[in-house]
Protein backbone atom coordinates (compact mmCIF):
# COMPACT_ATOMS: atom_id res chain seq x y z
CA UNK A 1 0.00 0.00 0.00
CA UNK A 2 2.67 2.50 0.29
CA UNK A 3 4.37 1.64 -3.15
CA UNK A 4 0.79 2.45 -4.40
CA UNK A 5 0.87 5.54 -2.40
CA UNK A 6 4.63 7.11 -3.43
CA UNK A 7 3.61 6.44 -6.98
CA UNK A 8 0.59 8.02 -6.49
CA UNK A 9 2.17 11.27 -5.02
CA UNK A 10 5.24 10.77 -8.16
CA UNK A 11 2.80 10.41 -10.82
CA UNK A 12 0.88 13.68 -9.19
CA UNK A 13 3.61 15.88 -8.82
CA UNK A 14 4.82 15.19 -12.31
CA UNK A 15 1.76 15.60 -14.03
CA UNK A 16 1.11 18.88 -12.66
CA UNK A 17 4.43 20.52 -14.21
CA UNK A 18 5.08 18.08 -17.12
CA UNK A 19 3.38 20.01 -19.25
CA UNK A 20 4.71 23.43 -18.88
CA UNK A 21 8.16 21.97 -18.80
CA UNK A 22 7.96 20.31 -22.17
CA UNK A 23 6.32 23.51 -23.72
CA UNK A 24 9.35 25.46 -22.14
CA UNK A 25 12.11 23.27 -22.57
CA UNK A 26 10.81 21.29 -25.91
CA UNK A 27 8.25 22.86 -27.88
CA UNK A 28 8.52 20.54 -30.79
CA UNK A 29 6.44 18.13 -28.47
CA UNK A 30 2.90 17.95 -28.10
CA UNK A 31 -0.09 17.07 -26.18
CA UNK A 32 0.03 13.63 -28.05
CA UNK A 33 3.75 13.14 -26.97
CA UNK A 34 2.53 13.61 -23.20
CA UNK A 35 -0.51 11.50 -23.31
CA UNK A 36 1.82 8.52 -24.23
CA UNK A 37 3.97 9.15 -21.51
CA UNK A 38 1.17 9.32 -19.00
CA UNK A 39 -0.54 6.05 -20.40
CA UNK A 40 2.67 4.58 -20.24
CA UNK A 41 3.02 4.93 -16.98
CA UNK A 42 -0.61 3.50 -15.78
CA UNK A 43 -0.53 0.71 -18.24
CA UNK A 44 3.14 -0.73 -17.08
CA UNK A 45 1.46 -0.15 -13.46
CA UNK A 46 -1.26 -2.15 -14.06
CA UNK A 47 1.07 -4.53 -15.54
CA UNK A 48 3.72 -4.61 -12.96
CA UNK A 49 0.77 -4.92 -10.62
CA UNK A 50 -0.11 -8.41 -11.70
CA UNK A 51 3.46 -9.99 -12.77
CA UNK A 52 4.74 -8.94 -9.08
CA UNK A 53 0.92 -9.94 -7.74
CA UNK A 54 1.98 -13.63 -8.60
CA UNK A 55 5.39 -13.63 -7.25
CA UNK A 56 4.65 -12.41 -3.87
CA UNK A 57 4.97 -15.16 -2.33
CA UNK A 58 8.26 -16.47 -3.68
CA UNK A 59 9.79 -12.56 -2.62
CA UNK A 60 7.78 -12.01 0.42
CA UNK A 61 5.88 -8.92 0.87
CA UNK A 62 8.74 -6.69 2.56
CA UNK A 63 11.02 -7.21 0.20
CA UNK A 64 8.57 -6.51 -2.59
CA UNK A 65 7.80 -3.05 -1.17
CA UNK A 66 11.12 -2.05 -0.29
CA UNK A 67 12.56 -3.04 -3.65
CA UNK A 68 9.19 -1.22 -5.56
CA UNK A 69 10.40 1.79 -3.34
CA UNK A 70 13.81 2.01 -4.20
CA UNK A 71 12.73 1.59 -8.23
CA UNK A 72 10.50 4.16 -8.00
CA UNK A 73 12.90 6.68 -6.27
CA UNK A 74 15.39 5.82 -8.99
CA UNK A 75 13.29 6.17 -11.96
CA UNK A 76 12.06 9.78 -10.43
CA UNK A 77 15.78 10.94 -9.17
CA UNK A 78 16.79 9.86 -13.33
CA UNK A 79 13.36 11.56 -14.40
CA UNK A 80 15.28 14.37 -12.79
CA UNK A 81 18.09 14.55 -15.38
CA UNK A 82 16.29 14.97 -18.22
CA UNK A 83 16.31 18.35 -19.61
CA UNK A 84 20.00 17.97 -20.67
CA UNK A 85 18.92 15.75 -23.42
CA UNK A 86 17.60 16.41 -26.97
CA UNK A 87 13.80 16.31 -27.84
CA UNK A 88 14.16 12.56 -29.57
CA UNK A 89 16.21 11.01 -26.33
CA UNK A 90 13.83 13.30 -24.04
CA UNK A 91 10.88 11.23 -25.57
CA UNK A 92 11.95 7.93 -25.35
CA UNK A 93 13.75 8.18 -21.84
CA UNK A 94 10.76 9.90 -20.31
CA UNK A 95 8.60 6.62 -21.65
CA UNK A 96 10.99 4.17 -20.43
CA UNK A 97 11.57 5.92 -16.91
CA UNK A 98 7.64 5.94 -16.77
CA UNK A 99 8.14 2.14 -17.91
CA UNK A 100 10.07 1.53 -14.45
Amino acid sequence: MLAVAISSIMFSALHSFYPIFMEINFPSLGNLDFSIITACFEISNLSTSLVLGMYLTKFKRKNMIVGSTFLLMAATVSFALLPGATETQFFVVSVLLRVI
